[in-house]
């Protein structure tokens, strides 16, 4: 069985200016000792010392031309969304000092899926939330699960306000509305976006925060108290006040900063793991807790950093310590899913970044050779996207992504490794994939997919037009080519954007003027198909020559298990038509 990489979907460089029992029961069982430490590269499998098979292509090897630091693994990474607070306007309650909340807040998804991230539904499990009088707004709730990103969402809020000593009919309506957001188009990523509502059938203005992460992980972060010498009560719990943040750097190097403790004089058993929060962390940042604390009246402080790390099934630990008292922090880095769910100036691309498979090495981007790559994008300018025309997949059990690359400023962007051998592929096999490669100033996320068993197609498209007026002028021709996979839906604009692949986009001022049978130029010719899935063609074209203009819309399924090596494919129009010629690559040699 051929293993075949996607020629990849795309390599995104960025400048930098769900829980279960089982996992909680898991980790309970180990908390009682502490654990060794834990080297969060440790788990990688280094390709150079399997004895079995080794690639005839090392890292060593790639490494002896980089002039950078220590190179970073890469992290496996996916879109979540996240409400980070739910504020609630003090001038609706001016009088009190502290409100008591219940209700519900519903993630509903666009196949009705609902998930509770606040769910309060008793009213006699309702807490007391302090307001601050220094501010117009005070948080009532935060800390909420992250969730994967759908194509759509509704948020639904669903409040009440407890009066102490009145019946539940008395209650107070805070908020009963929705919000709905729609990720099937462009969204903003990685900001926190601050959403007010004020509602006519409530009696509050809620401000909510939430981020739709572009490419994160989830730590569940815990906390384990313990005694370490003499003169502790023998009460067995402890009284902790303080506060615990958890920041994390946005792609403009700003800080986005979450409480996930916040207690005064609240008791915790001594040797008891007590979860916290589980948040969402960007793939190319880490996260950092600041922590001021005070146990039985003995301060403690922290600043804690911890690297995102592929290995879910392990939990690494740091510690603050000051006698007679340790507070072991804990956190397991978990993936959001398993496959993919439902104003500066530009800067410029430097480096290489290759790569290998049992066959050899391959160059992928090369500054040298190809020439400096540019950010155009309007909408976000310490984005780059490459979408390379590899013309070849990658084939067999050892596969690497080698990144080098820096801004033109000398700044290091990217500079790491994603590597798979036998053992470590098995669990990747056939699922889109996006991995992070760090840097110091920036990261690459490089999105792919790994077929168990999958052919080659090679495509190319013609003009093909006859315009009364047309001439040796050619035809102004612009608009998409588009190509994805039966087997994987493409609902969200994420998941179109960086996991179907585009063969040709030019906007109306960039049309191309071709030649009668002249070919369009693609930006990648080859792709790798699934065996056990179909390739979808979708081209939506436009043909101008002079006042004459034609659309050109046309959608073609393929499939890897017909018998045709050629196929031809021609859509005409009135006066423009588009031939389309499909290669299958069947037999793809290991060596």
């Amino acid at each position: 069985m051929k293993i075949i990489s996607d020629t990849f979907s795309g390599l995104e460089i960025a400048q930098q200016t769900p829980d279960s029992d089982s996992d909680l029961q898991a980790l309970q069982q180990h908390i009682q000792t502490p654990p060794q430490k834990v080297d969060q590269h440790m788990y990688e499998i280094d390709l150079e010392e399997t004895s079995d098979s080794e690639p005839p292509v090392t890292f060593k090897k790639f490494y002896r031309e980089f002039k950078l630091g220590v190179p970073n693994v890469h992290s496996r990474a996916t879109p979540l969304f996240e409400v980070a607070s739910v504020r609630i306007d003090n001038n609706q309650f001016q009088e009190f000092s502290s409100v008591e909340i219940y209700g519900t807040i519903v993630l509903i998804d666009n196949h009705g899926n609902e998930f509770y991230i606040f769910d309060c539904k008793r009213r006699d499990d309702a807490k007391a939330h302090i307001l601050d009088p220094r501010t117009p707004t005070s948080v009532i709730l935060e800390n909420f699960q992250p969730r994967g990103v759908p194509s759509k969402l509704c948020l639904l809020f669903q409040l009440k306000r407890r009066l102490p000593g009145a019946a539940a009919e008395e209650d107070i309506v805070i908020f009963d509305d929705y919000k709905h957001i729609d990720c099937t188009r462009e969204v903003l990523y990685d900001k926190p976006q601050v959403y007010v509502f004020d509602s006519d059938k409530g009696r509050s203005i809620i401000t909510v925060t939430c981020t739709i992460f572009q490419c994160a992980l989830t730590a569940e972060v815990g906390i384990v108290v313990e005694k370490t010498g003499r003169g502790v009560p023998e009460s067995g719990v402890a009284e902790i006040t303080g506060r615990i943040v958890a920041v994390t750097r946005g792609l403009s190097d700003d800080l986005h900063a979450r409480t996930i403790l916040a207690v005064s004089c609240e008791q915790f058993k001594f040797g008891n793991y007590t979860p916290l929060s589980t948040l969402a962390v960007p793939a190319y940042s880490s996260v950092e807790f600041q922590g001021q604390l005070s146990v039985n009246g003995q301060d403690l402080s922290c600043d804690l950093t911890f690297e995102p790390c592929n290995e879910s099934d392990i939990f690494h630990e740091k510690q603050i310590c000051r006698r007679p008292y340790r507070i072991r922090v804990i956190v397991f880095w978990k993936h959001g899913a398993t496959s993919l769910p439902e104003g500066d100036s530009a800067f410029s691309l430097r480096g290489k970044v290759k790569c290998y498979d049992c066959r050899g090495c391959l160059s992928i981007f090369d500054s040298d050779t190809g020439g400096v790559f540019t950010s155009t994008s309007s909408y976000n300018s310490d984005i780059v996207k490459l979408v390379p025309d590899l013309g070849r997949g990658f084939v067999g059990s050892h596969l690497g992504i080698v990144t080098e690359l820096m801004d033109n400023q000398g700044r290091e962007i990217s500079f790491g490794s994603a590597k798979y051998d036998f053992h470590t592929i098995e669990v990747w096999r056939d699922k889109r994939i996006c991995s992070v490669i760090r840097g110091q100033n920036g990261f690459a996320a490089v999105h792919y997919t790994i077929f168990s068993d999958a052919v080659l197609v090679k495509l190319s498209f013609e003009a093909m037009y006859n315009f009364k007026s047309g001439g040796a002028s050619g035809c102004k021709v612009h608009g998409s080519i588009n190509t994805w996979y039966s087997n994987f839906n493409y609902y969200t604009h994420y998941a179109k954007k960086y996991y179907r692949c585009t063969l040709f986009e030019k906007q109306e001022c960039d049309a191309l003027n071709l030649a009668d049978g002249e070919k369009i130029p693609l930006s990648k010719s080859v792709i790798a198909v699934p065996v056990y899935g179909l390739l979808v063609v979708e081209a939506i074209v436009y043909a101008q020559n002079g006042k004459h203009s034609e659309k050109l819309k046309f959608k073609k399924t393929f499939s890897p298990a017909e018998n045709q090596r050629v196929i031809a494919e021609s859509r005409l129009g009135k006066s423009f038509g588009l031939f389309m010629d499909v290669e299958w690559v069947r037999d793809i040699p290991l060596i």
